[in-house]
């Protein structure tokens, strides 16, 4: 029944359904059932805006019950707090962390993964937190033993950038590191790389686009030469190019990575 009410949207009738059956009916769940409910009423929960107390009332529950030291559970308590609607409770999503993490130093097998650090950023994030999130950034690698991720560095970004600390976002996003086979110039791993794809099946999705002309939608697909205009639409799109060169545009093909000629890169 909480499954079906979360899953339907009906988030309200979902947490009294839970908070009735632990103090009217009296029921005691296993903590494997109480695990994927409790975890799902807390990621579910941010969606209300008076909740804060019912959700507190999950984390005492989780606490008594020996569940708040779960890493999923932990994980979706910290990022219940980090909702941007609390941001003033940014101390107990710090606090939970700083606890799972010594936990783990005891010898627990409890300790934040990549998903806690995210929401414990968000926390930063919406509560103007700039050093508290820097000073977690740069050492998540020591205290917990987690590298940060392109989606840590995404983080850290909007966390700059809410701040109005563009040139620190920018040199942020500079020092990331690039570990893609193509813009290492290893062409041939690439290459082999693109191969396995196809003897495996792997395809990528064409890149598509809509136009609307008239009372008719235009399909166009890259590299679909179907259109029954095609020819002539090619011909329109060259022709506009040339001019464009001749008034002094410079085509940058710096982003196109595939190991061609400038002549072809520019018709990418």
């Amino acid at each position: 029944m909480l499954a079906g009410y979360a899953l339907n949207g009906r988030f309200e009738d979902a947490l009294k359904l839970f908070i009735e059956m632990l103090e009217v009916a009296g029921v005691s769940p296993n903590p494997s059932t109480m695990h994927s409910e409790a975890l799902l009423l807390l990621h579910e929960i941010q969606r209300l805006n008076d909740t804060l107390a019912k959700g507190k009332e999950i984390h005492a529950y989780a606490i008594k019950n020996n569940m708040a030291s779960d890493v999923t559970v932990g994980s979706a308590l910290v990022d219940m707090y980090a909702c941007k609607m609390w941001m003033f409770e940014w101390e107990e999503a710090l606090s939970l962390l700083r606890e799972m993490a010594a936990e783990a130093l005891l010898g627990s097998d409890t300790k934040p993964n990549e998903v806690t650090i995210i929401a414990v950023f968000a926390a930063c994030s919406h509560s103007g937190l700039v050093n508290e999130g820097l000073d977690l950034f740069y050492s998540m690698s020591d205290k917990y033993g987690i590298n940060p991720t392109a989606n840590h560095f995404a983080c850290v970004v909007d966390l700059l950038g809410r701040a109005g600390k563009l040139d620190a976002a920018y040199e942020l996003i500079s020092s990331m590191p690039a570990q893609y086979d193509k813009t290492a110039g290893l062409w041939e791993k690439a290459t082999e790389v693109r191969k396995n794809m196809k003897q495996m099946g792997v395809k990528k999705e064409p890149g598509c686009s809509w136009i609307e002309f008239g009372d008719k939608v235009h399909k166009f697909l890259a590299g679909d030469a179907l259109h029954p205009q095609s020819e002539q639409l090619h011909g329109f799109i060259e022709d506009l190019s040339e001019r464009m060169k001749k008034e002094g545009y410079v085509p940058d093909t710096s982003c196109v990575l595939h190991n061609l000629d400038e002549e072809e890169k520019e018709s990418l």
